[in-house]
Parts: structure tokens; C-alpha cells; sequence
């Protein structure tokens, strides 16, 4: 989903740029008789001295010098190839027309002077070698994969053509080679001190080359011109630096070494401008590389490859999800179940109190029943000594008890006072203390008619049976 919104956004940005490009080039085609005098007037003035076609965005591009299709590259290698074929029918037939053109015509029209025709020429093919580098890395400096900067060695190729072209003039290969034999020539031959600076400056060549060979490996015709170059180079060289050679061979030994020199700089500007001329279509869209094709692939497969691990981590996700749902189910579940079990033990508990508070309390029910059967048996044991004391208690109190309820009832109801009087005066009549047996077999009735004394005794009889029976 990401890289579509990413493509999705690029193709907007882009649409919108065309856009922007279409009205800019309206507005700037447009004439100003069609615009509003108002922003007309103050921004151009009413004439001008030249027309339309003399605007920067109308004048020819460094880039259109480059040739785009096939026949204008074929185009240019056989003109460079024919103006190297005039040179040599120059060069051949300058000694026929010495007497037209003199000697100076003759040594201008050969390949065998430094001053030369050829020399010239193979001087301007390096400078336009120079020149078409520094487009290249003008062009080459905008490239996205390019992270270690390896563009820059155009820029040193430029400045390396530009300063071979200055020694194919003034001689400074001449003076190269000079320091080398002065620095070396103390103790060795001259002949091996040349073939040490031939050596040194073809391993240094071959170096360059390699690295132009890594640099440009995608143009086949840049790899071509390099490899001819290598051999052109090595040939001048050897003729140039080896004494013996020169010694073998001297009737077309100067030509020789000319030519090699026009066949090697002809061959490093068509390998330099068939490199330019794919790095131009290439940045254009107009040539696919197999390093950009198997990127491409390579890319392609790291999106499905993408693709698909987006796929199984969504499914991975959803995999998750479903397993945590269902642990958190399982747990809700093992938490009810939990919930119900400590219920259940808490009902049970519960019976279990209430049964043994059940229990605990018929055992107190029991106790009270025995306490109370105590009790009975107590106060029906009291009751029968009660009786046994009656019977043997004296005549006076026996005979009191009978008097007082009798006086009591043959008192008139209106006289109350007198009759409290009696009751009040029945204790202090009574001479001797009331034993404890008869104290105890008074009825609650027969109460109000004792004494506070003996009330006070009976109530602490009472205390201390309830105390034995319990």
C-alpha cells in the first residue's frame, strides 16, 4: 500500500510539473499584442532589436553537438576516418609538388615533422576529447545510484586530454623523458633507461585505460575505441622511445608514427563521444543498460518479495489477534468457572455454619431443657421439704396465718387505711423469725405479707438454688 500511494504521488507530482512546463511555455509563446497593456508595458519595452529566436531557451544546448541516432554516429566516424585518409594522400604526394608548394608546403603537408598537418589534427581531436569529457561529467554528476562519485574522474580526464594535447606541441614528452634518463643514467645503458620510460608510460596508459574500460563497459563502441586506442598509443610509442626501432625502418618509419598517433587520437574521441552519446539516451530514457534492466528485475522482485512479507505479516497479525481473542475467551471462561467454584465453596461454607450454629445451638436448647428439669426437680425437691417443714412448724405461726386472711375478709371494704394498718403491724406481731423452709415454700401470693427482712432472706434462697441448679 505504501509504495502505491509513493508511485500514486510521484505520477501527480509529475503531472503537475507538466502542467506548470505547458503554461510557462503558452505564456512565453504567446505574443505581447495578446497580453493586458498593464503588465505589458512596465516589464518589455515597445521594440526590440532582435527577434524570438535569440532567447537562451531557443538557442542550441552544448548537448545538441552530440550525435543521438546511429547513421550521424556512423556519420562522424567516417569522417574522422576520411580526413585521416587526406592526410596520408597529402603526405605521399607533398614531394611531387615541391615545386609548387616549396619545402615548407612539403614539411607542413607530411606526417613526419612535429609541425605538421597531422600533428594539428590529432591536437584538435584531444581538445574536442576534453571538451566532450567535461559534458560527460556534467551529465554524469546527476546520476542516482552513482554514491561513491565515481563521475569525477571525467573531470581529470578532461584536464589529462587537455595537457595531452599541450604535449603533442610544445614537447613535453621530450622533457619527461629527460628527467627519467638524467635521474637513471648514472650507472645503466641508455637503451635500457628508454625502455624503462617506454614501460613506465605504458604501464601508466594501460592503468587509464583499464579505468575507462570499467567506466564506460556498457558502450560497446566506447570499449572498442579504448582497446584501439591502447594499441594505437603502444605502437607510437615503442617507434618513439626505442632507439633500435627507429634504425630498422626509416623509410616509412615517420609515417608510421604519424599515422598511429592520428588512428589513436581518432579512436579516444569516437570512444569518448559514443560514451557521451549513451550516457545522454540513457538519461533519457531512450537506452536500457543490463546493469539498469537487471536492477530493474532486481527491484521487481524485491517488491513482491515485499509484497508478500507484508501479506504474511498481515496474516501473522490477524493470526494473533485471533489466538489473543481466544486466550482472552479461555481466560474469561477459566474466570467465570473460578468464580463459580469459590461460590460454590462459599455456599457450602455457609450450610456448613448454619449447621453448625444449628447444632451449637439445639446443644443450647439442650443445656436450658437440663437446666430447667434441674430447676423443677430443685423446686419440686423445696416443695416437698417445704411441705415436710410445714408440718412440723409451731401453732402460733400456723394459727396466725389462719387468723390474718379471716380478719382480713371480716374487714369492711370502706375502712382501707385501718386494714393497711393490720397488714403493716402482721410482721411486728410476729415475735420469733420465719425459718428458711418456710421461706422457701411461700407461694407469690403469700409474699406481701412477710416482712422486708424476711422478703430480702427469701429472694437470696431463691439466688443461691437457681446457682446450685445450674
Amino acid at each position: 500500500m505504501g509504495i502505491c500511494h509513493m508511485h500514486s504521488q510521484s505520477i501527480r507530482q509529475r503531472r503537475r510539473r507538466v502542467t506548470l512546463d505547458t503554461a510557462q511555455s503558452e505564456e512565453s509563446a504567446t505574443p505581447p499584442c495578446a497580453q493586458s497593456p498593464s503588465q505589458s508595458e512596465p516589464r518589455r519595452p515597445a521594440a526590440r532589436p532582435y527577434t524570438q529566436g535569440a532567447r537562451r531557451s531557443r538557442q542550441f544546448k552544448t548537448t545538441d553537438l552530440i550525435p543521438k541516432r546511429f547513421w550521424s554516429m556512423a556519420a562522424a566516424i567516417a569522417f574522422l576516418l576520411s580526413a585521416i585518409a587526406g592526410l596520408n594522400l597529402l603526405h605521399l604526394n607533398s614531394p611531387d609538388w615541391i615545386e609548387v608548394i616549396g619545402e615548407e608546403g612539403v614539411a607542413a603537408l607530411s606526417l613526419d615533422t612535429g609541425r605538421g598537418l597531422g600533428v594539428w589534427y590529432s591536437n584538435f581531436l584531444l581538445l574536442l576529447s576534453s571538451c566532450v569529457s567535461l559534458q560527460i561529467f556534467l551529465l554524469r554528476q546527476h546520476r542516482r545510484d552513482d554514491y561513491r562519485g565515481s563521475y569525477r574522474i571525467w573531470m581529470w580526464l578532461a584536464m589529462l586530454f587537455l595537457l595531452a594535447s599541450a604535449a603533442s606541441v610544445t614537447g613535453i614528452a621530450s622533457l619527461f623523458r629527460n628527467v627519467v634518463v638524467n635521474t637513471l643514467g648514472s650507472g645503466a645503458e641508455g637503451s635500457s633507461i628508454l625502455m624503462w620510460v617506454f614501460l613506465i608510460k605504458l604501464g601508466g596508459l594501460a592503468l587509464l585505460l583499464i579505468r575507462g574500460l570499467i567506466e564506460v563497459r556498457h558502450s560497446k563502441l566506447a570499449v572498442v575505441g579504448l582497446f584501439s586506442v591502447l594499441f594505437t598509443y603502444g605502437i607510437a610509442h615503442l617507434i618513439n622511445e626505442v632507439p633500435e626501432v627507429q634504425a630498422k625502418s626509416s623509410e616509412y618509419l615517420h609515417a608510421s608514427l604519424g599515422n598511429s598517433l592520428l588512428f589513436g587520437s581518432t579512436a579516444l574521441f569516437v570512444s569518448v563521444l559514443g560514451y557521451a552519446r549513451f550516457v545522454y539516451l540513457n538519461a533519457n530514457g531512450l537506452v536500457k543498460t543490463k546493469a539498469t534492466s537487471q536492477r530493474q528485475e532486481s527491484q521487481v522482485s524485491e517488491r513482491s518479495q515485499r509484497k508478500q512479507l507484508a501479506r504474511e505479516e498481515r496474516l501473522a497479525a490477524k493470526q494473533a489477534k485471533q489466538e489473543a481473542k481466544a486466550l482472552q475467551k479461555q481466560e474469561k471462561a477459566d474466570e467465570r468457572e473460578a468464580m463459580a467454584a469459590e461460590k460454590a465453596e462459599a455456599r457450602s461454607r455457609r450450610r456448613e455454619e448454619t449447621a453448625s450454629q444449628e447444632e451449637s445451638e439445639r446443644q443450647v436448647t439442650k443445656v436450658k431443657k437440663d437446666t430447667n428439669a434441674a430447676k423443677k426437680t430443685a423446686t419440686t425437691a423445696a416443695k416437698k421439704k417445704r411441705k415436710s417443714t410445714q408440718t412440723q412448724t409451731p401453732p402460733e405461726t400456723t394459727q396466725r396465718k389462719k387468723t390474718a386472711p379471716s380478719e382480713a375478709r371480716q374487714a369492711p371494704l370502706s375502712k382501707k387505711m385501718p386494714t393497711k394498718a393490720k397488714a403493716t403491724q402482721k410482721p411486728k406481731t410476729s415475735a420469733q423469725p420465719v425459718g428458711d423452709d418456710y421461706l422457701m415454700t411461700v407461694e407469690e401470693g403469700e409474699v406481701d405479707g412477710l416482712s422486708k427482712a424476711d422478703r430480702r432472706r427469701l429472694k437470696k434462697l431463691k439466688r443461691r438454688a437457681e446457682k446450685r441448679a445450674a
